[in-house]
């Protein structure tokens, strides 16, 4: 069941005290203290310990931010997902990063490329990218579009994507396998 959208004078009453939060790309002083903070958190939740590579601090600490703190603390999820062992490699971070990166010759790290580095993650997005659907309906390739978009603004994350389609988890699933996506 959908949830009621919320009255328009409610908003006004939120508006009492208003708080001003600075994106993250404007508070960088704060980036290395958010990391170590989500490193500690995600890997107690998940029973890990967790560093990250030389390369892939600098990563993140360089990475424009375009979203807020939640961004942040997503990337590294991912990354903790990807990663194999405890320390966390710039190819494991999530792509736009790792691109955003890869694109600054003068702040790369001394770091090799490993087993788990850019080769698997242009593997991870490769079935993402647009392949020819064959007997689909233009509705159906639209459709096929605007879950592939929303599933990579989320970085794959189900729940996430569902609910920014507007449709529950296991609709987007049946979805998903119905497209081969």
């Amino acid at each position: 069941m959908p949830a009621a959208p919320l009255r328009e004078e409610f908003y006004y009453r939120l508006r009492v005290v208003p708080i001003e939060i600075p994106p993250l790309r404007q508070r960088r002083q704060d980036l290395e203290l958010l990391i170590r903070h989500f490193l500690d958190k995600i890997g107690r939740d998940r029973g890990r310990s967790l560093r990250l590579a030389p390369s892939a601090n600098r990563a993140l600490l360089t990475y424009a931010w375009p979203g807020n703190v939640r961004e942040l603390e997503n990337a590294l999820e991912y990354a903790i997902s990807v990663c194999e062992g405890q320390t966390i490699h710039t190819g494991d971070l999530p792509i736009e990063i790792e691109r955003y990166y890869s694109g600054r010759p003068s702040e790369r790290g001394d770091e090799p490329p490993t087993a788990s580095g850019g080769v698997e993650s242009e593997a991870r997005f490769a079935a993402d990218r647009r392949q020819p659907q064959v007997g689909l309906t233009l509705a159906e390739t639209e459709e096929v579009d605007r879950l592939r978009a929303a599933l990579r603004e989320t970085r794959y994350n189900r729940g996430s994507a569902a609910e920014l389609l507007g449709m529950s988890r296991t609709t987007l699933w049946r979805k998903m396998k119905q497209f081969g996506l």
